[in-house]
């Protein structure tokens, strides 16, 4: 457990190549572990690595196809990608895959609303995807608990009155 510990320590210290190895070790060793999947998914996708991330992000999925964690990751692959269709799927599977008023649920409510968004905004809203990447690349680091990421989201009171 030491192992995956370090990894999302890693993970959130942004060494996504010390993260990476160290989640390919712990999958090596537990095959079946979905979330250990879907978070080298996530070290996949921060280092760009596509191919591997589809792949780990697949395997995380037939693993565990009613997991928050590989949903959550696999719609994040998908909206970095422009798929927002397949995040959408993603993220409403994620929100399924939770307990009622958990923080999980919370996040997953919170990005499948983003995905909802760019999907509504049509054509051109996914010509600038490239652009809102960087806003997005903050938004969905790899993180250690769903109560990060809604912090994430969460705006003063001001900025949203000021938008």
């Amino acid at each position: 457990m030491t192992d995956l510990h370090d990894a999302i320590r890693a993970l959130g210290h942004e060494k996504f190549v010390e993260a990476r190895d160290l989640l390919i070790a712990i999958v090596e060793a537990h095959p079946a572990w979905a979330d250990a999947w879907a978070l080298l998914g996530g070290a996949h996708m921060a280092l760009a690595e596509i191919d591997q991330a589809s792949a780990a992000s697949e395997r995380a999925i037939a693993l565990a196809p009613d997991g928050f964690l590989p949903r959550m990751k696999a719609g994040e692959l998908a909206l970095r990608l422009g798929d927002i269709e397949t995040s959408e799927i993603q993220f409403l599977a994620a929100v399924r895959a939770t307990e009622t008023d958990t923080a999980d649920a919370v996040a997953a409510r919170q990005a499948l609303a983003i995905a909802r968004r760019a999907s509504r905004s049509g054509i051109a809203h996914r010509a600038l995807l490239p652009n809102v990447g960087s806003v997005l690349a903050g938004a969905f680091r790899p993180i250690r608990s769903g109560s990060a990421l809604v912090n994430r989201f969460r705006r003063k009171r001001g900025e949203r009155e000021a938008t």
